[in-house]
């Protein structure tokens, strides 16, 4: 992006990759797609939305409106959105942002080793849920 900005790189920019956040109360961090715009367009997906009960701290920090949503394609598990709200959230996308820059495939996120207990902890419980919801769309809709 950098390069684009300062040395007049005329590549096209991948704005599904670019990620916003709000620094509010709470703090919201958004990359890719909403649900509704990948209705819109027809593409398949698979929606996970959980709260961060799965983190130990975040049950320490006795909150209890965080939420993830993960938005993966039950084609070849690429995370097509991620929406986050709770403390941290803009710290935390870039986990997911990491992922889908270097390989996009929510099975990484599934396979990492968190530290514990961390607000991390989110990402791991619904990259796992998205693992399954993609398997049984699989098994219902065999190619």
């Amino acid at each position: 992006m950098r390069h684009k900005v300062i040395k007049g790189d005329k590549a096209p920019i991948d704005d599904r990759l670019i990620a916003h956040a709000v620094f509010s109360h709470p703090e919201v961090a958004s990359v890719g797609f909403t649900e509704e715009q990948l209705k819109a367009a027809g593409t398949p997906y698979v929606s996970v939305f959980e709260d961060w009960l799965a983190s130990a701290r975040a049950m320490a920090m006795r909150i209890d409106y965080p939420r993830i949503k993960l938005l993966v394609s039950p084609e070849d598990y690429s995370i097509l959105g991620c929406h986050l709200i709770g403390p941290e959230s803009c710290t935390l996308m870039h986990q997911v942002l990491a992922v889908i820059h270097l390989k996009n495939d929510v099975r990484e996120l599934a396979d990492m080793i968190y530290i514990h207990p961390g607000l991390n902890e989110c990402i791991l419980a619904a990259s796992v849920a998205a693992v399954s919801k993609v398997k049984a769309y699989q098994q219902e809709n065999p190619s």
